[in-house]
């Protein structure tokens, strides 16, 4: 008989290395490291666009003309003084991404720091032999101490099953029971319950709905109006530092608890599924047959088989009850939320977690789940299969408004699905990562769903995608973005999204993507593949393969590093035979700087429309728009854009002044500045 499924578990203590102050475990990813332009090129480059000897961004002084929006977040705000510093810091935090995968205290509290929520560093479980929560004696058994925490309520049934399922699955409830305890009372006072709802306790619904009205139905519309202020009292009061620590707390617990199940390798053993009551909530426990399990309580362990999830999984029941833990050791199962929000690892007003550790599995979320972080910490971690992951509408895999959201699949050829707002999204104050360790997977944001009136179609936000509420016409109440991150590691993937995705930023949002290997096909239109608009950073990295970039007889343009209203946007291409089709790479528009590099590789840039020549706005290869005086700080604000390929044999079209082996200026000052290169690397 086999043991358990839970080998791939032991990255996580392997993964743990000394944690710096600001929140990165190593400095590693030698090959992305190394993707950076040489200094002495560099400096001819920026020289020739006006920034010789300087860095090529924005001061904080050059900054304060555009707004100062609540909730603007540090981290990004940093990044606007050097466009270096952008790919820089996408690389060094997808790097600890993916060497920490499995560690999730690591990972979560990673995602907190950039948020400057800092607790818990370096925070240790206590040993072995101690249960590390009041009120039980270390010297009690595994059985005595579930006895304890469940009131004295089991049956001399559950009893007698508990005692046939073996200690290592006793102690595995009783030190995830103690998770949840130890990071309770943190993440209650994380939310100031009295401020916002007058000390009383809110229902779930009635929480969701105060706390969401400010983002719900927003499709990059200015004009949203919320008259409740108790919308806009609760992320003021919000005390990330908390959040954070209660994170930290019970992802240390439940790792270390996880680690030493693992190491008792452990036989599968026959299990009567039940339930019991704790203080905390219900704890339901499954065997290795098929089973269904509906709302998921505070801790639901399933020994294996193909289950059914129904009801609330993995998603807290009110802020008093605010953890939900689901841990399925292995089997073909299926989590479907219904048309339930805010379910399905979803950390609503706390902790909402699902590990999944064998098996292809359906995770199905209406709008919030799969990773989403609100008002805490939600986190998917799927070690194994084929797995499909579809949210109806957004808010999902990886995605976060105040907190953290993560969905990390280590292995498998995987399959996202969604409308908007999805596949590491981060709303105001939010960070949502989506990591997908190998596998050929397939990323599809919806066409329909959620028209922008701006656009005239979908607009996505979606697949590393940071996004602030925009309300300058509505009621006033704008918020900072946050930071959304994607990280697919290794295959053969597909994208398609539409507008503002693949690495994109939105109203002091960042956006970060990065692809490290494998020959991909992306498909997407604006704003996308590097994209960002007003204040706002959006950086795209492919490391490396043969790459299409909208490869089709439809492609649109406005994409590729393209920079809008005082932002930054970097599009990196670092290895490979690539076709770029319709491409407006190295476009500044507005006070911005776009930086577009193909790094090395016979590439081919094909013109599907007719091209004008007097048409600005989509006009590639390392052009500013020229616009006539503002008679305000814009005139003394330069907009910088750069077309980069240094390596190989390339296809220019015709008559776009672009050509191999040869240096153009498209424009030259005072305030426009347009590169553009091909030629190699010295």
């Amino acid at each position: 008989m086999r043991a358990f499924p839970v080998a791939l578990l032991a990255c996580a203590s392997a993964c743990v290395l000394a944690q710096a102050a600001d929140g990165f475990a190593t400095r590693g990813g030698a090959d992305r490291a190394a993707l950076v332009p040489p200094a002495q090129q560099w400096e001819r480059w920026k020289a020739s666009v006006g920034y010789g000897g300087r860095p090529l961004g924005y001061t904080y002084g050059e900054m304060l003309g555009f707004p100062n929006f609540p909730f603007r977040l540090r981290t990004v705000e940093n990044l606007f003084r050097d466009v270096l510093s952008v790919p820089e810091y996408s690389g060094l935090i997808t790097d600890n991404l993916l060497a920490n995968r499995g560690d999730l205290a690591l990972l979560t509290n990673l995602c907190w720091n950039q948020l400057d929520a800092r607790a818990g560093r370096d925070w240790a479980v206590p040993g072995a032999g101690s249960w590390a929560l009041a009120g039980l004696a270390d010297t009690l058994s595994p059985i005595e101490a579930l006895r304890t925490i469940s009131g004295g309520r089991l049956s001399p049934e559950q009893e007698a099953s508990l005692l046939k399922a073996g200690e290592p699955v006793q102690r595995l409830v009783v030190r995830c029971y103690v998770a949840a305890a130890n990071a309770q009372p943190f993440l209650a006072s994380a939310i100031d319950r009295r401020t916002v709802f007058g000390g009383v306790l809110p229902s779930r619904s009635e929480f969701y709905g105060v706390a969401s009205a400010p983002y719900l139905g927003d499709v990059n519309d200015d004009t949203i109006i919320v008259s409740d202020r108790r919308s806009y009292d609760v992320l003021r009061t919000f005390d990330a530092n908390y959040a954070a620590f209660g994170s930290m707390l019970f992802f240390r617990h439940v790792g270390a608890a996880l680690d030493e199940f693992r190491k008792s390798n452990p036989a599968p053993r026959a299990l009567d599924s039940m339930a019991f009551a704790t203080v905390l909530g219900t704890i339901r426990l499954g065997g290795t047959g098929d089973d269904r399990h509906t709302n998921t309580g505070l801790l639901t362990l399933d020994l294996g088989g193909s289950d059914t999830y129904s009801g609330l999984i993995a998603t807290p029941e009110n802020l008093d009850r605010n953890v939900g833990l689901v841990i399925d050791l292995g089997g073909n199962d299926t989590y479907d939320g219904g048309a339930e929000h805010a379910n399905v690892a979803c950390g609503l007003g706390g902790i909402g977690a699902l590990i999944d550790l064998e098996g292809s599995d359906t995770y199905r979320a209406a709008n919030g789940g799969l990773g989403f972080g609100f008002y805490g910490t939600g986190v998917l971690m799927d070690t194994a299969g084929d797995d499909t992951y579809a949210v109806g509408k957004g808010w999902g895999q990886g995605a976060a408004y105040a907190g953290v959201g993560l969905l990390m699949d280590q292995a498998g050829n995987d399959r996202y699905d969604a409308i908007c707002m999805s596949m590491g999204f981060g709303g105001t104050f939010g960070v949502g990562a989506l990591v997908d360790v190998v596998g050929n997977d397939r990323y599809e944001t919806s066409a329909t769903g959620n028209e922008g009136k701006a656009w005239g179609r979908t607009v996505s936000m979606a697949l590393g995608c940071g996004y602030g509420r925009r309300c300058d016409s509505g009621d006033g109440q704008n918020q900072g973005g946050g930071i959304g991150i994607v990280v697919d590691a290794a295959g053969n993937d597909r994208y398609q999204s539409y507008v503002f995705t693949m690495g994109s930023g939105y109203w002091w949002g960042l956006g970060l993507f990065e692809d490290r290997s494998g020959n991909d096909e992306y498909l997407c239109t604006a704003y996308s593949l590097g994209g960002s608009a007003h204040f706002a950073i959006g950086s795209f990295v492919d490391l490396e393969g043969d790459d299409r970039y909208n490869d089709y007889p439809g492609a649109l343009e406005r994409w590729g590093g393209i920079a809008r209203d005082g932002s930054l946007a970097v599009c990196y291409d670092g290895a490979g035979n690539d076709v770029w089709s319709n491409l407006t790479g190295g476009h500044s528009d507005l006070n911005s700087i776009a930086l577009f590099w193909d790094r090395a590789g016979d590439d081919s840039y094909p013109r599907i429309q007719p091209f004008d020549p007097n048409q600005q706005g989509n006009r590639p290869f390392g052009f500013s728009v020229v616009y006539s005086p503002f008679r305000n700080f814009r005139d003394r604000f330069p907009s910088v854009a750069m077309f980069l390929d240094t390596g190989g044999k390339d296809a220019y079209p015709q008559g776009m002044t672009a050509a191999e082996n040869s240096l153009w200026r498209l424009q030259k000052g005072p305030q426009a500045w347009g590169l553009g290169f091909d030629g190699e690397l010295r």
